[in-house]
């Protein structure tokens, strides 16, 4: 074992070299990705080296209290009344939370472990640095908070009613609840969870929040698109975003790459919400006359008026939410929407030399153990879990990707090496007929 902890050793500080020298040509906590998932990936491989099995209970016990403690934060609202810069001490904080002082202290005080929060001064209680506070303070819900509340309000108790689910699913008496997800377990519903929490007060709102956060930090923030895929290549080409809610990923590509057309379907409630928040923000530079919304179910076949004209068809973050029968459903509405286009050109002798495609961006599971560091897997495979706790569906390994493009008639083919961009939990698969 010493051989591969001085092996870490020399690569952890090897990085600590190249961060130092980017953190001073670069803000501070803008530490470029490959570095900082080099750094994660080492620091935890050491940890598991090193760790006895009592130390790994004793550390599942500690993460399971620092869930606790941000669930407590969350729910009595206290990230909004701590200053974004500066302090405030323990006593006024309990006051403007409306919690009791010693609580306040002992939450608190575990928080400041994973720098959620600092203690500058004795009795006094501040942001453990700028990135928190512009993530978790102020008054209205900034970009994580959300995630936070889902993750403690939600997933939390989703995930620890798992063997109940499974306890379930064997025994026949349960009759037509046998087979429930573990979300159903949790909160005690026969209802799907989007169905669920659209009927639970404040729940849909909760959701939205959630997939805003995850659309713009960590491994499934949006921006991991712009670079897994030669988007100035096209032209002006038309980009149809396949169940693309509220258009903003169009938003950022437009932005980017604003020779380009776009389409964003989704249910025909979700376009009417996006087209009532763009008419309430309509100062909005991002969105452009080039992005279009249509109500559209991706269940169902293509309009042929996007069919004859789709040039390169979007599915982000979404067949992982679907068992493999209407993944595939979904599929091959877009393979006879690529197939029309194709067929269309060759009657219309069109010059067009580039038949239509579709890109895919979603987890890719490694085959087993080993193939990436431990770090990284455990955050693909918390990805799986999650699915199979809260839909009873997965994320999906290479096999299974190629398993679900082959079922298509004609069968999709992949046209060009996966790309998957340094920090993204997600890849993306170019794929034709």
């Amino acid at each position: 074992m010493s051989d591969v902890l001085n092996a870490l050793s020399a690569r952890i500080n090897n990085n600590l070299q190249h961060l130092t020298a980017s953190q001073q040509q670069q803000p501070p906590n803008q530490i470029p990705d490959e570095i900082r998932l080099a750094l994660l990936d080492d620091c935890y491989e050491v940890q598991r080296l090193c760790s006895q099995p009592s130390d790994y209970l004793e550390r599942l016990q500690m993460f399971n209290q620092q869930l606790s403690c941000l669930q407590w934060l969350c729910h009595f609202n206290v990230f909004a009344h701590i200053p974004m810069t500066g302090a405030i001490s323990f006593p006024d904080l309990a006051a403007a939370a409306n919690v009791p002082l010693p609580e306040l202290r002992r939450v608190a005080r575990m928080a400041m472990l994973e720098r959620v929060l600092c203690e500058p001064v004795a009795d006094r209680v501040a942001y453990g640095n700028a990135s928190f506070a512009t993530c978790f303070g102020g008054e209205t819900s900034p970009s994580l908070r959300p995630w936070a509340q889902f993750l403690t309000g939600i997933a939390a108790p989703t995930a620890m009613s798992m063997a109940e689910a499974t306890q379930r699913s064997k025994d026949p008496s349960q009759g037509d609840l046998r087979n429930p997800t573990a979300y159903n377990v949790a909160f005690d519903t026969p209802l799907p969870l989007f169905q669920h929490l659209t009927e639970s007060p404040g729940g849909a709102d909760m959701f939205a929040g959630y997939m805003r956060s995850l659309d713009v930090a960590g491994g499934t923030a949006q921006h991991h698109l712009l670079k897994a895929f030669a988007w100035a290549s096209l032209g002006d080409a038309h980009i149809v975003d396949v169940g693309g809610s509220n258009g903003h990923t169009c938003q950022l590509l437009s932005a980017h790459f604003p020779q380009l057309r776009f389409t964003v379907q989704d249910l025909p409630e979700v376009i009417a919400q996006a087209q009532a928040s763009i008419n309430n923000n309509n100062n909005n530079n991002n969105l452009t006359p080039s992005i279009h919304f249509t109500a559209h179910d991706f269940l169902t076949p293509q309009p042929p008026t996007i069919a004859h004209i789709g040039d390169i068809y979007l599915l982000r973050r979404i067949l992982h939410n679907w068992p493999d029968h209407q993944a595939t459903q979904i599929l091959q509405h877009l393979a006879d929407a690529m197939a029309t286009r194709i067929a269309r050109d060759k009657e219309t002798q069109s010059m067009e030399t580039t038949p239509p495609r579709l890109l895919i961006m979603d987890t890719v599971l490694p085959a087993g153990p080993h193939e990436i560091p431990a770090y990284q897997e455990g955050l693909l495979r918390m990805r799986d879990l999650v699915m199979w706790q809260s839909f009873h569906s997965q994320e999906r390994g290479w096999a299974d990707w190629m398993t679900l493009l082959q079922s298509t008639r004609p069968p999709l083919r992949v046209l060009c090496p996966v790309a998957k961009p340094a920090g993204s939990h997600m890849s993306v698969l170019v794929v034709g007929i």
